[in-house]
């Protein structure tokens, strides 16, 4: 066998054999579910993970649920079931496709990894409700006061408030200098 031939053998049975990165890995399959007593439902199924998980989250955290570790690199297919009264409010994280099915919402999304938890916000959650949690003062959860949307609205503002004090500066000395 000529070693032109040789090469081109390995190359292909390197191209070929799926241990070498030849087929993608096999996506984790991750279900979530939130009961109408408010706990929290999850079973994660694929290659090198099995875990089902029941637990109930603190009342202050809304649907929000942990998720079990699953290999790095592995694709996630989630799927995340409403309690059969409730309703996605938006601001899911991650952001999932819902399709109202036998009176209850289910939400999927294929995601390039786990996420560390799933939150589904209530429906007729008001929009000013979620603005005044940005703002809100300290508590426990958040012992050095504002979260990061009030710091990041207190930031914008002030930029905003420096930049149109610069500009009547400069009007002013541009003023001073003329004739």
């Amino acid at each position: 066998m000529s070693r032109r031939a040789f090469l081109s053998a390995v190359i292909s049975a390197c191209i070929a054999s799926p241990a070498l990165g030849g087929a993608a890995p096999a996506a984790v399959r991750i279900d979530v579910e939130f009961l109408a007593d408010g706990r929290c439902a999850v079973a994660a199924e694929g290659e090198g993970v099995h875990a089902n998980v029941i637990y109930l989250p603190p009342p202050a955290s809304g649907r929000r649920c942990a998720i079990p570790p699953s290999p790095k690199g592995r694709p996630v297919d989630l799927t995340v079931r409403l309690p059969h009264s409730a309703a996605p409010g938006g601001y899911d994280f991650p952001r999932l496709t819902w399709v109202e099915q036998d009176s209850g919402w289910i939400g999927t999304a294929a995601l390039p990894a786990a996420p560390a938890f799933v939150s589904v916000p209530q429906s007729g959650t008001a929009t000013l409700e979620w603005w005044r949690q940005a703002f809100a003062p300290p508590t426990r959860s958040t012992p050095f006061g504002w979260n990061f949307y009030g710091w990041f609205m207190f930031s914008a503002a002030f930029i905003g408030v420096y930049f149109v004090w610069a500009r009547r500066m400069a009007r002013r000395d541009a003023a001073r200098r003329l004739p």
